[in-house]
């Protein structure tokens, strides 16, 4: 993407161009390439190819940000702990049966729902 170590020549021509990281050697602008990929964006190196692996790589980090996300909430886990609740029981002293009984909304609503949640 935005060359390792750019020469003068290089910095000219994407002078302006986005970057995503303003230390140029920075991982964020850097994307790996196979050697025929490397060979054919460098030879010869133009604005619009460093814009296409621009937007490749942007949407990667962009990806990766979400998938991180994603992990630090650890909601599987958290799934798993209330279905497993739900199956085993909620402890000792918890008398009340769960009841496994499809119901309509209006049949299970009691009054603490507002008409507007009813209706949702």
């Amino acid at each position: 993407m935005y060359p390792l170590n750019p020469t003068e020549e290089e910095k000219k021509l994407l002078k302006g161009e986005k970057k995503l990281h303003e230390d140029v050697n920075h991982l964020n602008n850097i994307i790996a390439l196979c050697r025929d990929c490397h060979k054919e964006f460098d030879n010869p190196r133009t604005v619009e190819e460093y814009r296409e692996l621009f937007s490749i790589k942007k949407n990667i980090l962009s990806k990766n940000e979400t998938r991180t996300k994603y992990h630090d909430h650890h909601i599987e886990n958290e799934i798993k702990e209330v279905i497993t609740t739900l199956v085993e029981g909620f402890g000792e002293g918890y008398s009340q049966q769960l009841e496994m009984n499809a119901l309509r909304l209006d049949e299970k609503a009691d009054k603490s729902l507002t008409p507007i949640t009813k209706e949702g």
